[in-house]
Order: C-alpha cells, then structure tokens, then sequence
C-alpha cells in the first residue's frame, strides 16, 4: 500500500569520524552507502531496511546484552519475555513482517532466549580474574573506530572473542561471509588497541548451529588497522571534495552495493544506472513528473510519470488503495516498484514520497 511522505533532501556530508564495522564496511563498496551519522537531511528521513533476519539478529544480541545486567535467571526470563513483546509490536508496525505470526513462535527466537539462559547458567564457571564483556563500547586509540564486540573474555595475554549470528555463516561456496571475516578482525584490533594481549581466539556462532573459530595475532590485526586507516583517509579525501553536494564521485552503483541501501531515494547515480544493475524484487525508484492519473478500478491506478532522470515517461501501477495523495503536475518519487513486462508495479511496500521542488 503506497504512502505518502515527504522526500528527504541532502543537505551537508562530513567526513566520517568514529566509525562503525558496517558503517566502514559499506563505505568500501560504495562510500555514501556507508554515510549515516556524517549525513545531514532535511524535510523528511530515510527509512530504516527492517527484514527477519534483522530482527533475529538484534534480539539476539540484546538478550544476550541482558545476562550481562539481570541478577537471576527469573529476571532474565521476564527481561526475555517483556523483548519479545516489543519485538512483536516492531513486527505489527511493518507492512513487509505483518503476516509473518507471532514473533515468541520463531524458532529462532527460541532458540536465541535458550542460548542466553545457558550463557547465565555458566556465568559462575567465568573465573573471577577474567575479564568478561559484552558489547561493550570500543574505541580505538586514535578515535577513528568503535566497535560493541558481541562477547569477549580475557585472560592472560590471551583474549577469546564470540560473534552472535542470526542467519548462515557461510556463503555459497560453504567459505565464511567475507563481512564476518572483516568483522572478526576490526574487533579483533579494537581488542588489541585496549588490552595488553598478544592474540585473540575469534569464533563466529550461528543460531543455526555452525560456527567456525580462527586465530588472529596482533601482526594480522595490525595490518588490517593500518589499512583501515588509509582507506578512510582516502574516502574523507574524497568528502572533502564535493562541491555542490554532488555525490556522484563518492557512489559506486552495483547490485550489491545497491539492493537494499537506503539510500537509493536520495542518490542520484542510482536513479540513472538502476535498469543496468539486474536488480531483483520490489527495489527500482522512478521520480518525475504526475502526466495522467486513471482509476483502472477502485484499488487499482495508474500513473503516467515523465521520470526526470531517465528523461522518458513511464506507467506504474499501484494496487491496495482506495485512493492516492496526488494530483497531476505534481513532483513525486515512487519508491520499492518491481519492473514487469515494461511496466512498473507497486507492493505493499511502495511508498510515494511528495518532492519538494
């Protein structure tokens, strides 16, 4: 069902400072992908990508986060229960979720609170001596990364690190996810950068039951900070040199820098090369101008655009609503359409937003 809003415009872009993992790692494929605190908008915001394995995973780590704060094991279970009821509302509130039940019935779910009931169990076999954490806020040395390790223990010269994840570990090929190698080793130097150790045993942890550990010593983190360092650098450099807010030096448009980025609605160079990146699913952008607007039935419209970026006029089909919040010669954006037999079409997550101009 489409909805109508307001469409966010750029108004300034900092370099980046005290990064996160994911921030870092989408701004090496593409660098306003990984813009989010040094992004600065006006008139309207961009919406937040919310799917189940997201949810899963932040579940997941919140209750874990809670063994680390309840004082018994029957506050944790109602610390559990009274998440699951939060989750359950985020879930009601997504046009994309709504229809997927009950959030307590997800094995998943499940399978995460029995996890971090075990986790308290065993707290008590955690020698005293031994530093324990989870995501607690690191930052490194020069203030450039920050990072919330999932959980870590150390003792000795000698630091044990767990990753929580919600989905498969493993790619295609069965190789670990080249995300969560990345991710091993930019907490694995925050690590370094805080403590006096001399190697970290990483382990990645699936709720499906895969994990896989590796050892990575202060050399091999050093090297991946230095490199960090200097990628950075590199992309504030290039920051640093827009004029006019024109961000088509900072984009690198491609499937998988673009698929599901937030960000399409308000980049450019995405709006121009969308039909050359075999998109899949609900995810193209049109933008233009409202030409014609015929009622095919009483939940069913179309809509003739003159779409400003491709220059030629195009017809979308919208299904689900009564009526549309448009009206012709007006400048609008429609966003998450799927392309069919030349033809744009709405799903229930498609979104009008009004343009300011």
């Amino acid at each position: 069902m489409a909805k109508e809003k307001f469409l966010p415009t750029l108004q300034a872009l900092a370099p980046f400072e005290k990064v996160g993992f994911y921030e870092f790692y989408n701004a090496k494929q593409c660098i306003f992908k990984g813009c989010e605190k040094n992004l600065k908008l006006e008139g309207g915001s961009l919406n937040e990508s919310i799917s189940r394995s997201t949810l899963i995973g932040r579940f997941y780590h919140q209750v874990m986060e809670e063994v680390g704060k309840v004082e018994s094991l029957e506050d944790l279970h109602l610390r559990v229960e009274e998440l699951i009821l939060d989750y359950q509302q985020l879930l009601n509130s997504n046009p994309n979720l709504v229809s997927s039940g009950s959030f307590s019935g997800w094995k998943e779910v499940n399978t995460a609170a029995k996890r971090a009931y075990q986790r308290y169990k065993n707290k008590d076999n955690v020698q005293k001596a031994v530093i324990a954490e989870a995501e607690k806020l690191l930052v490194s040395k020069d203030g450039c990364f920050i990072g919330r390790p999932d959980y870590f223990t150390i003792s000795g010269d000698c630091c044990n690190l767990v990753e929580l994840k919600s989905t498969s570990i493993r790619d295609n090929r069965g190789e670990i996810k080249e995300d969560y190698n990345q991710q091993l080793l930019f907490y694995s130097f925050l690590i370094f950068d805080n403590y006096p150790i001399e190697s970290v045993n990483a382990k990645l942890q699936s709720l499906l039951g895969d994990s896989e550990s590796l050892t990575i010593s202060k050399d091999e983190a050093h090297k991946y900070f230095q490199e960090s360092i200097a990628s950075l650098k590199s992309m504030n450099n290039l920051i640093n040199k827009i004029s006019d807010l024109n961000i088509e030096n900072i984009t690198a448009p491609g499937i998988q820098q673009c698929q599901y980025c937030n960000k399409k609605i308000i980049c450019s160079s995405f709006k121009k090369s969308q039909f050359n990146l075999q998109l899949q699913g609900a995810t193209y952008v049109i933008e233009g101008i409202l030409k014609a607007h015929n009622k095919l039935s009483q939940s069913t419209d179309s809509l003739e655009i003159f779409d400003i970026n491709l220059k030629s006029q195009t017809k979308v089909v919208l299904n689900g609503k009564s009526t549309l919040p448009v009206s012709i010669g007006g400048k609008y954006l429609i966003d998450n359409l799927k392309f069919e037999d030349n033809i744009f079409r709405g799903t229930k997550l498609t979104e009008i937003y009004s343009c300011h101009d």
